[in-house]
């Protein structure tokens, strides 16, 4: 008996100092784990509740999560005073800010040693307050599992026409090496849409090697994806890199030799304009506001390029990353952590006025396009109908996920499908065929379909969903198969499919 009390006594040790040692790397999620095992056996420990509840709050998972523990150390005759800055904070991340400025109130009764940022937080929280209460007309979609996994993805990136994805991310099997946090590094993913589905990623293996590399950029038409190569270290610089596309793939990356690159200091992200004469990037070099600024550097009318000039009106003492100008509406789009916002860093636009030779006051992107969390990314389709970010929302499927954002408030109409079915071998209409399709969760039906006698076609109109599919023709095998009708697809004017019924063996 003694020896099994001594075993579970040494267990819980061993959980706590995992966790002591997870938390002192940063590696918050793995620290988590341990601190719940340890809080099992000791639910009052309040160190450990305090801490589990700091690693939440660093983490990229649900921040609001710490709630429960730091509540639990308000039980404590006495406690950190640093629990009611926290407390405030993780209801930020609830989007619960009555709450949140409540406990800041407190806080600042009896301020502990981030006293300092308490005037900061109060004009924060009233800020995103009223962004909450005037939102943004957009509906925001998660790319759903062909694109996101339980790791991160971030850095989306389209081309104009829709057709590819080009993004980061830290899933299993990454090429580069595991970091500090147990996690991959990031590589480059492309993904194809078909319209109404995307496909499943692919890793981009001629752009990855063993760190970070990371997008920032696509040209429209897909042809280039810039990247920037960025080592935990920072005594190592970041440039910017450009991939020609070859076939399907793409060529190895390239570090740009445009000028915006230098020996010294850090370019973190940058593109360029459809007209490749305008480049956009962001850099700490000498010279700027703050951390990283974003600067400008354009073709001269010799073919040569420009020196880089500093957007002053637009940066601030703090950092600005990730340029996007969408020429579309003449407007450059960018993070800061600098700017009024929700999360640390927030997505804000500002417009190019060439009569005037200014840029606009930077504006915020608003509610529901930034939240408490970071937003770093937006990409534009043609006309500006949808957008792609990366963001942590509550049903995501990992931590950051991709998501779309629908700017058109478009009611969701029936998709219309031409669909042909055709013998396998000769690829010849078959006559006497029909279609069944019923709802797969109640196998409800909704409708049986036959084909149009001129052309042989069938027309569906069907409601996004999904469902099961059955076509049968007489000397026919069968075919039952799974039919998903995706809301990506409501702006498609008409989809075709075809479907290869193959012929009944006779043989006895």
């Amino acid at each position: 008996m003694l020896l099994l009390v001594f075993f579970v006594v040494s267990m819980s040790g061993q959980d706590l100092n995992e966790a002591k040692e997870h938390f002192k790397n940063e590696n918050f999620l793995s620290a988590i784990i341990s601190y719940r095992l340890h809080l099992a056996d000791h639910p009052e420990d309040k160190n450990a509740l305090k801490n589990i509840g700091v690693c939440y709050l660093n983490s990229n998972i649900d921040k609001a999560k710490s709630i429960r523990y730091f509540k639990k150390c308000l039980a404590f005759d006495s406690y950190d005073k640093d629990i009611l800055y926290y407390l405030a904070r993780a209801y930020s991340y609830k989007l619960d800010y009555d709450k949140a400025l409540e406990y800041l109130q407190l806080y600042e009764l009896k301020p502990g040693k981030h006293k300092k940022e308490i005037p900061l937080l109060f004009k924060q929280f009233n800020y995103c307050k009223s962004l909450i209460e005037n939102p943004v007309q957009v509906s925001i979609e998660n790319l759903g599992d062909k694109v996101n996994t339980s790791s991160e993805e971030i850095n989306p990136f389209i081309d104009k026409k829709e057709r590819m994805l080009v993004f980061s991310s830290k899933r299993k099997g990454n090429k580069g090496m595991v970091g500090p946090d147990g996690n991959f590094f990031y590589d480059v993913y492309t993904n194809n849409f078909t319209g109404f589905n995307f496909t499943r990623s692919k890793n981009c293996k001629s752009l990855n090697g063993n760190l970070n590399d990371e997008c920032t950029g696509i040209k429209d038409d897909g042809s280039y994806i810039y990247v920037t190569v960025k080592s935990p270290s920072k005594k190592q610089q970041t440039d910017i890199y450009r991939s020609k596309k070859r076939g399907r793939s793409y060529k190895r990356k390239e570090v740009l030799r445009e000028g915006m690159n230098s020996l010294k200091f850090n370019e973190s992200s940058g593109t360029f304009n459809d007209e490749q004469n305008t480049i956009f990037f962001s850099s700490n070099r000498p010279g700027g506001l703050g951390g990283d600024d974003i600067y400008v550097m354009k073709k001269l009318p010799n073919g040569l390029w420009g020196e880089p000039e500093n957007i002053y009106a637009i940066n601030t003492n703090m950092d600005e990353e990730f340029p996007y100008f969408n020429s579309f509406d003449s407007t450059l789009y960018f993070s800061s952590n600098g700017l009024p916002g929700m999360g640390q860093y927030d997505l804000f636009k500002t417009k190019w006025n060439a009569k005037e030779n200014f840029w606009s006051e930077p504006e915020n992107l608003g509610f529901p396009i930034n939240s408490p969390y970071n937003e770093k990314t937006i990409c534009f389709t043609r006309e500006n109908k949808h957008a792609y970010i990366a963001s942590i929302r509550k049903g995501g499927i990992g931590s950051y996920d991709i998501y779309r954002v629908n700017y058109d408030k478009v009611e969701i109409k029936p998709i219309i499908y031409l669909v042909s079915v055709k013998e396998d071998s000769t690829l010849q209409h078959i006559d006497s065929v029909e279609i069944e399709i019923n709802t797969s969760s109640t196998n409800s039906l909704i409708g049986k379909y036959l084909p149009n006698n001129n052309s042989g076609l069938f027309t569906i109109a069907i409601q996004p969903g999904k469902y099961k599919l059955k076509i049968t023709a007489s000397g026919y095998e069968p075919v039952i198969k799974d039919f998903n009708v995706s809301t990506f697809a409501y702006d498609k004017e008409i989809i075709r499919l075809t479907h290869l019924l193959k012929p009944k063996d006779n043989d006895p």
